[in-house]
């Protein structure tokens, strides 16, 4: 590990439904655990990562790393004292991201998970699969909000998953699990052949001072909300490889492509219940976008693990040194791509297609992997996607 901190983690067996047994890959009992930061930051790079954004900017390969700053030398993870006082809006962005990218990484290692997605865009999604229309229910905030993610593990089951961060105490962040997460995240209700974990993962985040950081998961069981009904399964899997697939194209650098993939056809209203967010003349005006942004964009190559990848690079002088266990560094290289294949597979059927098959599917996802080698740390999602973080003195 290139930056390991421990955290407590602790998964609260008594709340999953008698009907199903905590996953065995999660501790029984309250344990210390090593995380690698540099790992975690990669994780947050892809996942806050929105499949529709109107640009893209090497600015946001910065966001996520400057939180090398955020963190102490201390052994454990901890936030120094000029992160956990910076304003209270700032501070919220820090814990809900660190709320995803300690949840996520920890989560897909024990689930095994393949793929990701935004719960808001797995519903638009889905609803465009069956020619739905919305009949109400996920609100962007709120005890009606999606849940954060619907993931995909290896044995071909979905997982529901919210997470929360804070910085407040070890009580508030128990009180979000209890309240706020446990209604959203059951805002999406899976056939039963189809269902894997429904969870709440929420991450305390300590000071310098005081109460250790820990995280807890759990599995309430609220009322459910927008239900997925008994269909094929290659409906609900190709939303969730198609929305994985958008967030690694714009985070590649292409935007305008990764939204005519994220919504090839026709997207509903989940704002204005009954109703659809656009005409065909929206559908055609994302695909000449992106057919623009395809022709006119120089395709930009980086190597690594010999192989080749579409993708953008930066490399950034840092405000001050960072201090590893390999030494001190002034300057971090982030790149992030999909394999030129798999880029190459995309815009050939990617935004042709209304549902992508398991051939199709292959291409993009896959385990979530994690490295550290000469002070750089990698993540690897399947064949396809790429993201490295590599620190330079």
């Amino acid at each position: 590990m290139l930056l390991p901190r421990s955290i407590r983690v602790q998964a609260i067996a008594s709340t999953w439904p008698r009907s199903r047994t905590m996953p065995p890959s999660f501790p029984p009992y309250s344990r210390t655990e090593d995380i690698d930061v540099a790992a975690v930051l990669n994780m947050i790079g892809i996942l806050t990562t929105p499949p529709l954004s109107s640009g893209a900017s090497l600015s946001e390969l910065w966001a996520f790393v400057r939180y090398l700053f955020a963190v102490t030398e201390d052994s454990d993870l901890r936030l120094t004292s000029d992160f956990q006082e910076m304003d209270p809006h700032q501070k919220t962005i820090l814990s809900d991201d660190f709320g995803v990218g300690f949840s996520m990484h920890w989560l897909a290692d024990r689930l095994n998970l393949i793929a990701a997605c935004d719960g808001r865009y797995f519903i638009e999604n889905h609803l465009t699969s069956i020619g739905g229309t919305y009949s109400g229910g996920t609100a962007k905030r709120g005890l009606g909000k999606s849940p954060d993610f619907v993931a995909l593990d290896a044995a071909g089951l979905f997982h529901v998953i919210e997470c929360k961060g804070t910085q407040s105490s070890l009580g508030y962040r128990n009180s979000q699990l209890r309240d706020t997460a446990r209604a959203q995240k059951m805002t999406i209700q899976l056939p039963r052949h189809l269902a894997g974990e429904i969870l709440a993962a929420g991450i305390f985040i300590a000071g310098p001072s005081g109460d250790e950081t820990e995280m807890r998961i759990v599995d309430p069981e609220p009322p459910e909300k927008y239900v997925v009904r008994d269909q094929d399964p290659h409906l609900v899997r190709s939303a969730v490889v198609r929305g994985t697939l958008a967030k690694q194209l714009r985070s590649a650098g292409f935007p305008r492509f990764a939204a005519a993939v994220a919504f090839p056809r026709l997207r509903p209203n989940l704002d204005a219940p009954g109703e659809m967010r656009e005409n065909e003349l929206g559908v055609l005006n994302r695909r000449e976008r992106a057919d623009t942004e395809l022709r006119e964009q120089k395709l930009r190559t980086f190597e690594a693990d010999d192989d080749e990848f579409v993708g953008r690079r930066i490399r950034i002088d840092l405000p001050r040194p960072i201090h590893t266990r390999r030494g001190d560094y002034t300057r971090v290289e982030v790149r992030r791509g999909l394999r030129r294949k798999t880029f190459e597979d995309a815009k050939s059927r990617a935004m042709d297609e209304d549902i992508l098959d398991g051939g199709e599917a292959a291409k993009v996802v896959g385990t979530y992997r994690f490295g550290e080698a000469r002070g750089r740390a990698w993540m690897r999602l399947g064949a396809g996607f790429y993201s490295d973080i590599r620190f330079l003195r």
